[in-house]
Formats: C-alpha cells, sequence, structure tokens
C-alpha cells in the first residue's frame, strides 16, 4: 500500500475517537508518521512508539492509552501487507 496513507488511515482513526482540534490532529497525524515509519522499517512496538517526541507530545494532550495505541499498530501493519 502507498505509505502515505497509512498515516492517513491512523490520524482517521484519531478523529474517529473524537479529536477535532486542528492542532490536535496535525500532532496525532505526526504520530502516525512515525508510526507508519516504524511499521516500515519492521521495528514498531508500543515500547519503540512511547519512546518517540512525536508520541510524547501527542500523549501530553491526548494520553494515548496502550490499547489505542496497539489498535493503530495493528492497522498499520495490516495496511502495510
Amino acid at each position: 500500500m502507498n505509505k502515505s496513507i497509512i498515516s492517513d488511515v491512523l490520524t482517521i482513526m484519531f478523529a474517529n475517537k473524537g479529536v477535532t482540534d486542528n492542532i490536535e490532529l496535525m500532532r496525532c497525524n505526526i504520530l502516525a508518521m512515525e508510526i507508519e515509519r516504524q511499521v516500515l522499517a519492521g521495528n514498531c512496538s508500543i515500547e519503540t512508539v512511547k519512546a518517540s517526541i512525536a508520541f510524547r507530545s501527542t500523549n501530553y494532550d491526548l494520553q494515548v492509552p496502550d490499547e489505542f495505541l496497539q489498535e493503530l499498530i495493528d492497522r498499520a501493519n495490516l495496511l502495510n501487507k
């Protein structure tokens, strides 16, 4: 799949969870791109995502639960096949 589509789908998942503020959606998109980058590199896990600056900046405002983070990773892996 086109790699930019993966981050777009993950960003839509945030919007579906109720994120509507443009600044927060921008942070979500940055996190989605980081998850996409890690998935394409083959080393994506909750721990590696949580270690990223993208996660820390998004989590500061939105408090992303582990369950949702795992959903994002799973969806990205599925889209990458």
